[in-house]
């Protein structure tokens, strides 16, 4: 059987909106795929929200929310953070109006957070990005800012090739030039 600790903000006690926070140390620098995973449960008539915001600079941005119940049980939570520098994230819990509820969160990882590597040369099957740092080739326009600085990702290409809407569906054509086989590709992807 599973053992373990998770955090837990009760509604018994406080006002309406007032706030439980978990928030990381100021972390220096996050690469661009960074994820943040956890596991949640909003339960009671008088939960209100769960959110997770960034701190940069002085400026706190809100990047996920949910509001209101999930009942019983645990819900899986991702949500993309992205490239960042000297950031501090923050997981609130908010009140409701009354005493009854609570939210739990568990399980928190952060995944693929590693800022990529700055090389003086890259290795052969690696693309080398105009900030000099190198990613693996397979990941050069895979419409992820693998670099940090959209250089694997040719933007202006992108944008040309950003044209039809058909019922709901966004359709992207990129042509992009890969650094070691020097081939086009097309990729048509599908967006809703």
């Amino acid at each position: 059987m599973p053992t373990g600790w998770y955090a837990f903000a009760s509604s018994t006690t406080g006002s309406f909106s007032d706030t439980t926070e978990l928030y990381t140390p100021t972390i220096g620098q996050i690469g661009p795929q960074c994820m943040l995973k956890f596991f949640y449960s909003m339960n009671g008539p008088s939960v209100d929200s769960l959110i997770v915001s960034t701190l940069m600079n002085g400026v706190n941005t809100q990047i996920w929310e949910i509001t209101g119940g999930t009942g019983i049980g645990w819900q899986p939570a991702e949500v993309y953070i992205g490239a960042k520098t000297s950031v501090v994230i923050t997981i609130q819990a908010r009140r409701g109006k009354t005493y009854q509820g609570g939210i739990a969160i568990d399980d928190v990882q952060f995944i693929d957070c590693q800022p990529p590597i700055m090389q003086p040369v890259c290795r052969n099957d690696q693309f080398t990005c105009k900030n000099k740092y190198c990613i693996d080739s397979e990941k050069f326009c895979n419409y992820a800012d693998d670099c940090g600085d959209m250089s694997d990702e040719p933007v202006n290409n992108l944008l040309a090739h950003f044209s039809k809407f058909y019922i709901g569906y966004w359709y992207l054509l990129c042509h992009c030039k890969c650094k070691h086989n020097k081939e086009t590709h097309k990729y048509k992807r599908k967006y809703s």
